[in-house]
């Protein structure tokens, strides 16, 4: 298996929060005070259309359950450092399976995998990572010319981004490691991947090549 990977390393940039695409479709809200908000995530979700925002206050993190999005909605946490979600053990905190949903402001901690996608453009920007006890961001074979950009990954037990896909792009993002065996991101397949401009502190290997791939 050929990968084919430009890596582009940064050293104490900057990840300044990136700006977002304005919604064109409604905005539903999670949390807060509103007399129509929802108490859980994955209930708007439900309740959404393509196009639609979901907007998720702090005043009740951590959210504790594992949400799927099979809609390209707009993810949007009021803020990275204090609207958390954690997920129900032994499950992931956040399936992507449609494409072009963006996931953004937000910190995701704890349990299980952090993110797993298994669509196409889809962008995760501007969230914290942290302790997550698998892989922090997983894209899987299926899912292709994502952008994972602007996050933090913050005491990762194992590894922050497995890549097995093709033509993704991860840039801008800061990684510190959380033990001896965390990886920063780990290539375990794909083509046409770009990695720049990231930032690497206290990981086992900042860039992992599995023994079968040739990168």
């Amino acid at each position: 298996l050929f990968i084919g990977t430009c890596i582009v390393p940064a050293f104490a940039q900057s990840t300044e929060k990136p700006s977002l695409p304005i919604s064109r479709g409604n905005w539903l809200y999670v949390g807060g005070s509103g007399l129509k908000n929802y108490t859980k995530i994955q209930d708007a979700i439900d309740n959404a259309t393509d196009g639609d925002t979901v907007f998720v206050y702090d005043d009740s993190s951590p959210y504790v359950e594992s949400v799927v999005i099979n809609k390209a909605v707009c993810l949007l946490g009021e803020n990275q450092n204090t609207t958390e979600i954690e997920a129900i053990p032994v499950h992931n905190t956040i399936t992507v399976n449609a494409d072009n949903i963006i996931v953004s402001s937000f910190t995701i901690k704890d349990r299980g995998c952090g993110i797993r996608i298994y669509s196409n453009h889809n962008r995760i920007q501007g969230n914290i990572f942290r302790r997550i006890e698998s892989f922090s961001i997983s894209l899987n074979c299926e899912g292709n010319e994502n952008i994972i950009s602007n996050n933090y990954f913050i005491g990762a037990a194992d590894t922050s981004i497995t890549l097995d896909s093709d033509r993704n792009i991860i840039s801008n993002n800061y990684f510190e490691g959380g033990s001896e065996t965390s990886d920063g991101i780990v290539l375990a397949g794909g083509n046409y991947n770009t990695i720049k401009n990231n930032d690497f502190r206290n990981n086992r290997n900042l860039i992992h090549n599995f023994p079968w791939n040739s990168a």
